[in-house]
């Protein structure tokens, strides 16, 4: 963790947290050239002539038979199936013509379709849908939201056979056990515009990050999340003094948050100021006492060192903690794959390929995948 910025993706500040105004001394916007074209043009709900057409042919013919709400969800699963991918936060006009998003992404399209139909909606943040993960030097907590759409309206009551339903990417089982906190559509814009921030970092424009950033804070100055990713974008810049401004303001909110501890911890070190960063780290190690990815990246280093035995007994203790992450089911294939036991390797590759949160790694586990069939038949 040491040396990793971490990063939020989809977390929403709390709709309880008090209204905060942004301070002067936070933003440094004559070191980051212009503002994207894409802030300025901003509209996350717009509805496309594709959407409008959508609306009123597919539509109309679900909800004649399903009500409001039972029927755009309907419609959606049928006619659109929109498919998982985490690599870009997209509008709902670019949701729609790709067919793909994130869960913000499909919450933001099911908002701007509902609204074209007057069905009120509510956001929800899922409390207990956290997962990590990582791409290059950045770690990333990845949150879980969803959309809420309430019941059709028939003179002002609510159709008995409308009741409502839960979009979510989560199939109707798992969505039992979530732990849900309504949030409003200026946190769901802020956490679209983080997300903005935190991709396109990890493309390399720091630049273009800090202005989602700015935007993000300025619609909702109680974000931590964005007080986080803007840390992160200062000290990528070598703005020190301003990530440390950052961090603090945002440990003043959420003072046992495990993310921007490790990030202090990270920038004080790089300062050589080890006696403050050693007070961050008790107080980590209290809050976090196993970083992320701990063991798997013991588990590579058994690995490196000709142990795959070893390694295999660490990835699966990652994997008691991320059942998720498609990073762990890799690596426990590759050890077992070492070990001689493919009937195991392809069972995780083939797990890999399914968890894969994008297309490019899917089509890379999968093409691994098919490569160690292929030697297995022969």
């Amino acid at each position: 963790m040491r040396g990793l910025a971490i990063v939020s993706l989809l977390l929403a500040a709390c709709s309880a947290a008090p209204t905060r105004e942004l301070p002067g001394d936070l933003f440094a916007d004559e070191g980051f050239g212009a503002p994207p074209p894409a802030i300025q043009q901003l509209d996350l709900f717009a509805a496309s002539p594709a959407m409008q057409a959508f609306i009123n042919g597919e539509v109309p013919k679900f909800i004649r038979t399903r009500g409001d709400s039972r029927g755009l969800y309907e419609a959606m699963r049928t006619s659109l199936r929109i498919d998982y991918d985490a690599s870009t936060t997209r509008t709902a006009a670019e949701t729609f013509a790709a067919r793909s998003g994130n869960c913000l992404s499909l919450v933001i399209l099911t908002s701007a379709l509902a609204r074209e139909l007057g069905i009120p909606v509510r956001y929800q943040y899922v409390r207990n849908e956290q997962s990590w993960s990582r791409t290059g030097r950045l770690v990333l907590l990845n949150g879980h939201v969803n959309i809420a759409l309430e019941p059709g309206q028939v003179a002002g009551k609510p159709r008995a056979f409308d009741p409502g339903i839960v979009i979510d990417f989560l199939p109707p089982s798992e969505l039992r056990g979530q732990e849900t906190v309504e949030i409003d559509e200026a946190s769901v814009v802020a956490m679209y515009m983080n997300n903005r921030a935190v991709e396109t970092m990890v493309t390399g424009d720091v630049d273009g990050a800090y202005w989602w950033a700015r935007a993000a804070l300025h619609k909702d100055p109680s974000f931590v999340a964005a007080y986080n990713t803007l840390g992160v974008i200062y000290r990528r810049h070598g703005d020190a003094a301003l990530a440390e401004r950052s961090f603090t303001l945002a440990l003043q909110m959420e003072p046992d948050n495990a993310q921007l501890l490790s990030n202090m911890i990270g920038l004080l070190t790089g300062e050589a100021r080890s006696d403050e960063a050693a007070s961050f780290e008790r107080r980590l190690a209290s809050v976090q006492p196993i970083r992320p990815f701990e063991f798997l990246d013991a588990g590579y280093a058994a690995m490196a060192a000709g142990d795959p035995g070893s390694a295999l007994i660490l990835y699966r203790r990652e994997l008691a903690r991320q059942p998720y992450s498609p990073e762990v089911h890799y690596a426990i294939a590759v050890a077992n794959a070492r070990l001689g036991r493919d009937q195991e390797a392809r069972k995780y590759l083939a797990q890999a390929s399914t968890l894969a949160t994008n297309v490019h790694d899917h089509d890379i586990y999968a093409a691994k995948l098919a490569k160690l069939e292929a030697l297995h038949v022969n």
